[in-house]
């Protein structure tokens, strides 16, 4: 989607390492809650 805004390409390429690191602690943030999940029962 273009919104009219050009960023150089060195800004897309963060965008896409900080999005990774977050989906990575979204995931181990999901297991640990799923164990303690797990634990509680």
């Amino acid at each position: 989607m273009k919104l009219g805004i050009t960023f150089p390409k060195c800004f897309t390429v963060l965008r896409k390492e900080i999005f990774d690191a977050v989906a990575e602690e979204n995931i181990e943030a999901l297991k640990s809650f799923d164990e303690y999940e797990i634990e509680k029962n």
